[in-house]
């Protein structure tokens, strides 16, 4: 059996076709939830749309990913030795529908067999879990406020796989005892 990986994105609009990803993190870990590697990096403005909107959320302006950013084709590339490296069997994220349509598309971007090999990774989405009803809404302030799990709220990439990961083991554990 095949390590999993947390990832989240964050993005300079919320449209696959006309913006791109800003920032990309992950963690893999076993199937114990042992740290395998991390990944975390920033990407270059490179021809897509910032939208004022994605600026409120995640902070990352035009500005600080040409000072901190690398450009695409090399995050993506390394992105992909992260994962088939580290014998990833299974993709983790919260919305992660969302996250999918700009990773496939920026994937093929770079390099079409990329792309090809991610589709064929399991996903496992911790926002279309069975939560309890009650709760406002699925997002991951409110499935981690609910259960006592750390979450910035930032929208930093890597400050959510952190939560992601917390609240997705949780659910293992607590399936193992069903």
């Amino acid at each position: 059996m095949g390590n999993f990986a947390v990832i989240d994105i964050e993005t300079s609009g919320f449209s696959q076709n006309l913006h791109g990803i800003c920032q990309i993190a992950g963690k893999i870990v076993t199937q114990s939830f042992e740290l395998v590697a991390t990944f975390d990096h920033y990407i270059k403005p490179y021809g897509c749309i910032y939208t004022k909107k994605a600026l409120e959320i995640n902070g990352l302006s035009e500005e600080f990913l040409n000072e901190h950013g690398e450009p695409l084709g090399v995050v993506m590339n390394e992105f992909s030795e992260f994962i088939f490296e580290n014998n990833v069997t299974t993709l983790i994220g919260h919305n992660f529908k969302f996250d999918k349509r700009f990773l496939f598309e920026e994937l093929r971007r770079t390099d079409v067999i990329k792309a090809i090999q991610f589709d064929r990774l399991k996903v496992e989405d911790t926002y279309k879990m069975p939560w309890p009803k009650f709760l406002k809404d699925k997002t991951l302030k409110t499935i981690c406020a609910y259960y006592n799990i750390k979450y910035v709220g930032k929208h930093n990439a890597m400050e959510d796989v952190e939560s992601t990961l917390e609240l997705f083991q949780m659910v293992k554990e607590f399936r193992a005892y069903e």
